[in-house]
């Protein structure tokens, strides 16, 4: 029988560096990967936010261009003006267009739990309430409860401007809710001590707490 190679303590420690070195290279290289995939998540979410907001400002600098631009003010004074393009030619005057440019007019109002007007400020379900009546002369159930049984279900690959899109925030579905606004983003108030903002579901929070979304029957017609 032939004797076991020995190995000197010298070349047993190289052995045992080559082995932590590698499996460093390749957890360092998980990490880096995942880095780089979340931070182009969150930069491709930027410039579609970036290109949605661009196009209200456009229509300042380009007066005589331009024509057909829907123009309002949200609760900050600041002017917003939606641009009549090719994308928003056949939602022109439709109820969802008017649904935008309402919910959109009211970004910057404080929170108020039972909030249902821009004096007393807003909760989720009274911001939806209040922006369907101004806009489409609607009264919708006040509760997020009562708005997820109304209207059709859709699916997320189709949601449309003026969908309405929930949330599981406490533990419960459909415990929060918002309007739906176009590439990713909806418009909501968010809890207290926040104003009506536009955030994307597409990602982090919001993506993973995605209850469904409806579309309200008088919209769907429209």
């Amino acid at each position: 029988m032939q004797s076991a190679e020995l190995i000197s303590p010298t070349e047993h420690l190289i052995c045992w560096f080559k082995e932590q070195i590698a499996n460093s290279i390749c957890l360092n290289s998980s990490v880096i990967i995942s880095f780089i995939k979340n931070k182009a998540g969150r930069l491709i979410n930027t410039m579609k936010r970036f290109i949605f907001y661009t196009t209200f400002a456009v229509s300042l600098l380009l007066p005589n261009i331009v024509v057909g631009n829907y123009s309002t003010k949200n609760a900050e004074g600041v002017t917003l003006t939606f641009l009549e393009d090719e994308n928003l030619a056949d939602t022109k005057n439709s109820l969802s267009q008017e649904i935008l440019i309402q919910a959109m007019s009211l970004e910057g109002s404080r929170y108020k739990l039972g909030g249902n007007s821009p004096e007393t400020g807003f909760d989720c379900s009274g911001f939806v309430n209040y922006v369907f009546n101004q806009a489409a002369n609607l009264q919708l159930p006040r509760t997020t409860g009562g708005l997820s049984r109304i209207g059709q279900s859709v699916d997320p690959q189709a949601l449309q401007p003026g969908d309405l899109v929930f949330f599981n925030t406490r533990r419960s579905a459909f415990s929060h809710v918002g309007i739906y606004i176009g590439d990713g983003d909806f418009i909501h108030a968010p809890r207290a001590g926040r104003t009506v903002t536009v955030e994307n579901m597409e990602s982090g929070y919001w993506q993973q707490h995605f209850n469904g979304a409806k579309r309200i029957d008088e919209i769907a017609a429209n």
